[in-house]
């Protein structure tokens, strides 16, 4: 076990990573936005880049484990390709106009206009979910939990976006395109941290552990 005082400090290799993953999140949130002509702010660059570094960060004290920067990579994969597919359909300012004027006000129907606006990205987090399930330690019906899981992370994203976007204009911080990629990123890396935290709590529980070393 490592001690508290060296919690602060990054081996140098991990110190690489974390610079890594932070510049290749300022490369996510400004890409797919600027390859189609739409508007970036910085502050939303440094939020998304300081999320990336500080989760490899923490995989690399040991306080998160290594399928954590896995799924980070996922989770920038499916976001960085499907919002640069997306708005291939549709402007990126279009879409954040229709995402601010959404007529969807209930819970429920944020996913849905998620689903419509959004198709490709949708497509891609529905493959992160499955590679989770993959990677999982414990096996439940597969493609009830996927489904299950798949919803719960629109919803998160959904519901992150309205979030983030009331923060922003609470602070005084613009809400353009690169920030709509931030907002379903950083809803994203909320909802994989989530999912692994409720995977080790079903691990632990004595009936689920006992199942699972059955099927291995």
């Amino acid at each position: 076990m490592r001690l508290p005082s060296a919690w602060l400090t990054v081996p140098p290799a991990g110190g690489w990573r974390v610079l890594l993953l932070a510049a290749l999140g300022a490369l996510v949130l400004d890409l797919p936005v600027r390859l189609h002509g739409a508007s970036a702010a910085w502050s939303w660059t440094v939020l998304g880049s300081l999320a990336c570094a500080a989760i490899e960060a923490a995989v690399a004290l040991r306080v998160l484990p290594p399928c954590r920067r896995s799924a980070m990579l996922a989770c920038l994969a499916a976001v960085g390709v499907g919002t640069w597919l997306d708005f291939s359909r549709i402007a990126p300012e279009a879409l954040l106009s229709f995402c601010t004027t959404s007529a969807a006000a209930d819970w429920l129907g944020l996913p849905l206009e998620h689903l419509r606006w959004f198709p490709f990205t949708a497509l891609l987090m529905l493959a992160v979910v499955v590679q989770e399930r993959v990677d999982g330690r414990f096996a439940l019906p597969a493609l009830g939990w996927v489904m299950v899981e798949f919803a719960a992370m629109l919803l998160v994203m959904a519901l992150g976006m309205v979030a983030f976007k009331g923060l922003a204009l609470s602070l005084g911080l613009p809400w353009v395109a690169n920030g709509m990629v931030g907002a379903m990123l950083l809803s994203m890396l909320a909802f994989s941290l989530l999912h692994a935290g409720i995977q080790l709590a079903f691990a632990a529980w004595p009936l689920t552990a006992g199942q699972a070393g059955v099927r291995r």
